[in-house]
């Protein structure tokens, strides 16, 4: 063979070697490379959002514990929506009125239909 056959066919022997190396071995190691690296932005964008939630959140516990006291101020004006406040003071009024003509008075709820 001639030389300058030779030296195309180990041209042609070491392009198709290398066409497989990196088709079989190095392309698949850089498309993990890449998927790798979008999951690891996902997560930092994760992970930037919950500091951020957190930040939030203790911001909002400040705020919590300033204003509590008039939170739980604003809790006692509150009437108990069981017991309305005007029969609560009808039935002080009808005990009054009774209590002189030591009169009984029996009030009972009535049924909820």
């Amino acid at each position: 063979m001639a030389p300058n056959k030779k030296t195309i066919l180990t041209l042609i022997i070491f392009l198709t070697t290398s066409s497989f190396f990196i088709s079989l071995v190095i392309l698949p190691f850089l498309n993990e490379i890449k998927n790798n690296s979008e999951i690891i932005i996902n997560q930092k964008k994760e992970a930037a959002l919950f500091e951020t939630k957190i930040t939030n959140l203790r911001n909002f516990e400040n705020i919590y514990q300033i204003h509590q006291e008039n939170l739980e101020k604003i809790e006692t004006l509150f009437i108990d929506p069981k017991i309305p406040a005007d029969i609560i003071k009808f039935t002080a009024f009808l005990r009054k009125i009774a209590y002189p003509s030591q009169t009984s008075i029996e009030i009972l709820p009535s049924p909820i239909p």
